[in-house]
């Protein structure tokens, strides 16, 4: 089942303290009505998702560098994906150490709500647990792409942080325009739970870095999906199959996108022309990325870059030498 399916189905979350009360706390189901009324839900497969990994945290110069032509394609719009697709970058950089199970590698969704310009909002993140039920992070990521300052905006009345990295990145950027708000019922849930203020702030911390490493991918999920050429989009058909699970009692699947790689095939560059051949790079396979063209950002497709005459041999000498015992005798 899709994330977004058990979303729909979720019941409401209670959950019993320390002290034995019962506490309701907001979890999936408090989204059913806003993710059934939003406009467009994405479902990303695997290879769509290590693409949108990689363009987050292995071309962050490039995420940062457009963070002025960022812009959420819609007022709402639900995303999901299955960590499985995007395990392998999230490892390479650092990122799979969190509450979230990703050991799992279950699927991990996003809901998300911006303004008209599409550079301000929040986020909602949600995964599946070991049951295969859906959680909802604590944390709501607010966004304001138009303020390099955000992260250190503060209310009274919220409990929001803003997230520092440890060492110096181009994501910083754009984490500083991000700040992440403790939903109030789970900040005193936590607070009732913690036996010292250190204990209370161990698990907010732990709890704030379990979603740290989604808002560059859904912020490069939003810049890929902008640029021409990269992924492809294919609607559900699910008319037939909810008849009959609703003749059988079942609620409706929710219709979806579902997005995939642009396959094109590999294109030449042209190889090397002018110039030293001994300065030219050797013939090699680039992958797709993006690239920026002033205010416009395009989609260049795997193609093959380099001299194709350099590493070819010209000429190839063969010496065979045997011993005198193996010399044929007339």
């Amino acid at each position: 089942m899709r994330l977004q399916d058990a979303v729909n189905l979720a019941d409401p979350f209670f959950i019993q303290s320390v002290d034995g009360e019962i506490h309701r706390l907001p979890g999936a189901a408090d989204f059913v009505r806003e993710l059934n009324a939003a406009p467009v839900r994405y479902v990303l497969d695997d290879a769509s998702a290590a693409l949108v990994t990689m363009t987050a945290f292995a071309e962050k110069n490039m995420l940062c560098a457009s963070l002025d032509l960022l812009r959420f394609p819609s007022t709402a719009f639900w995303m999901e994906w299955s960590e499985q697709g995007r395990a392998k970058y999230m490892k390479k950089f650092d990122l799979m150490d969190s509450m979230r199970d990703t050991s799992m590698l279950g699927r991990a969704g996003a809901f998300v709500k911006a303004d008209e310009s599409g550079r301000r909002g929040e986020i909602a993140i949600f995964w599946e647990n070991a049951d295969g039920a859906p959680d909802l992070a604590p944390f709501l990521i607010e966004f304001d792409f138009d303020d390099p300052h955000f992260n250190k905006r503060q209310d009274k009345n919220l409990f929001v942080r803003g997230l520092q990295l440890n060492e110096p990145s181009p994501l910083q950027a754009l984490f500083n325009c991000t700040r992440y708000r403790l939903m109030e019922p789970w900040r005193a849930y936590y607070q009732r739970n913690a036996n010292t203020p250190a204990e209370f702030k161990d698990t907010v911390h732990r709890s704030l870095c379990s979603i740290s490493g989604d808002l560059p991918f859904i912020a490069a999920f939003c810049l890929v999906l902008s640029a021409r050429g990269a992924l492809r989009y294919q609607a559900s058909d699910l008319k037939r199959l909810n008849t009959a699970r609703l003749r059988k009692g079942r609620s409706a699947l929710l219709d979806h996108l579902t997005v995939s790689l642009e396959l094109d095939a590999v294109a030449g560059d042209g190889g090397a022309s002018g110039g030293d051949l001994r300065t030219a790079p050797r013939l090699h396979h680039v992958c797709g990325h993006l690239v920026r063209r002033g205010a416009g950002l395009h989609w260049r497709r795997s193609h093959l870059r380099g001299n194709p005459q350099l590493g070819l041999i010209s000429t190839r000498t063969i010496r065979v030498r045997t011993s005198a015992s193996a010399r044929r005798v007339n």
